[in-house]
């Protein structure tokens, strides 16, 4: 019973994370979603179907909600949306879960990935069919309004969700799973490359100069750190090789880069406007950078900042750092990055554990999920990773996955494969 309880809570969450599109794209649909999960979570948890990892938490974390708060009452009663995101996110990584639920989690971010990848090359090379489907598929959408309304063809395609932000975000997980697979499963190599390559040229196609760099350094940082024995010669002629190029061809590269970030118009890097809202995020923590001016107290001042001549939702400040800081102030900051990053070295710590332990699934989903982390914190630099619901959960599910890995055994793992073979 327990774990069909639990498979139904990851398949919600797991919804949650891919909520961009339809009526819950928008901030408060999203949060009712978050709402209804939190409300069932607690039945759940009170009626014994469910448990939580009360003794594996960190003591920062339970000070971290506590300050979150205390800080709340700067912005009542806005502010309470947040302490509801952020206790359901807890709930989400203090759920106790088995080598079913994590295999079943990153197997279903896949699945996601590959049905989205598709969906934009189909929006790519056959738009008709695309937007006759979109036509009936979408609530809202910048990209199928510009084309049906305006004539005006987008270049940056989203596929299936709304923002092609959000799709390079999914797409780019789906290249962690699909490359780190690939170095590490002994089966499905070819497959799982082949996937990942098409990943990767759909990141490319939604544009997102940000993606298009992180994903292929966190993928040399796992391939030089994590995937081959430390005293292994082919890595070390690799490395060399590639340092030569890299100092031999330096000037290419930086042009190649600078070209990306600047979308090929001129020296100056874009920040799509990005600066207007660091600039408004910083001015609110000058005013007060110990506590901030409230939880979620950003978009109220964003929408008496003039930026856009129509107050919206949810905003954002379009750097994560810069809205803590400007929200919660450095004691906020500093407890909210120390939680993470502490699960974080928790999981790379785990990672050299299980591979010395030659524990090749639990390495492999411990990897998995930091990249995913260092994915997301990377991307929290032109990103609202910390406050944007989907993307909140997403962060609170790898960490959850990180917190699990240590309890389960390795056989639990393998009998899953044994299943899987004998069913084939």
């Amino acid at each position: 019973m327990k774990i069909q309880v639990n498979r139904m809570i990851t398949l919600f969450v797991i919804f949650i994370t891919i909520s961009y599109t339809g009526a819950f794209a928008g901030y408060h649909g999203c949060m009712a979603l978050i709402c209804c999960f939190t409300f069932l979570f607690v039945l759940c948890l009170f009626t014994g179907l469910i448990r939580i990892n009360v003794k594996s938490c960190s003591p920062i974390w339970p000070m971290l909600l506590l300050y979150l708060c205390l800080n709340s009452l700067l912005n009542i009663p806005k502010s309470f949306l947040y302490i509801i995101l952020f206790s359901g996110g807890l709930f989400v990584m203090l759920r106790e879960i088995n080598a079913k639920e994590i295999q079943f989690t990153i197997k279903l971010f896949k699945i996601i990935a590959i049905i989205l990848a598709a969906s934009i090359l189909l929006q790519v090379y056959l738009p008709k069919l695309f937007y006759d489907f979109a036509s009936r598929w979408f609530f809202y959408s910048n990209q199928y309004d510009m084309l049906c309304h305006l004539g005006i063809v987008c270049h940056q395609y989203s596929g299936l969700f709304y923002e092609v932000s959000f799709s390079g975000l999914i797409l780019s997980l789906g290249c962690i799973i699909c490359f780190v697979e690939f170095n590490l499963k002994k089966h499905e190599k070819i497959i799982n490359f082949l996937l990942g390559a098409v990943m990767y040229y759909s990141v490319i196609l939604t544009g997102k100069r940000s993606f298009i760099l992180i994903v292929p350094a966190l993928l040399f940082i796992f391939w030089l750190f994590g995937s081959y024995k430390q005293k292994n010669l082919v890595r070390f002629v690799t490395l060399g090789i590639l340092i030569f190029l890299l100092i031999w061809q330096s000037n290419t590269i930086l042009e190649l880069i600078s070209n990306i970030l600047t979308k090929g118009q001129g020296n100056m890097i874009q920040l799509s406007s990005r600066e207007h809202y660091w600039e408004l995020a910083l001015k609110m923590f000058r005013k007060d950078q110990l506590f901030g001016q409230g939880l979620n107290s950003f978009d109220i001042v964003f929408n008496m900042s003039g930026i856009k001549k129509v107050a919206v939702d949810f905003a954002g400040a379009h750097n994560a750092y810069f809205q803590l800081l400007a929200e919660t102030g450095m004691i906020g900051a500093l407890l909210y990055l120390s939680a993470i990053l502490g699960t974080v070295f928790r999981g790379i710590g785990e990672v050299m554990l299980f591979r010395k332990n030659k524990e090749k699934h639990k390495m492999m989903y411990s990897i998995i999920s930091v990249l995913a982390l260092l994915l997301l914190a990377i991307y929290g630099v032109s990103g609202n990773v910390l406050h944007q619901p989907q993307q909140v959960f997403i962060i609170f599910l790898f960490l959850g996955v990180i917190m699990n890995l240590n309890k389960i055994s390795e056989s639990d793992f393998k009998e899953i494969q044994k299943v899987r073979i004998v069913l084939k």
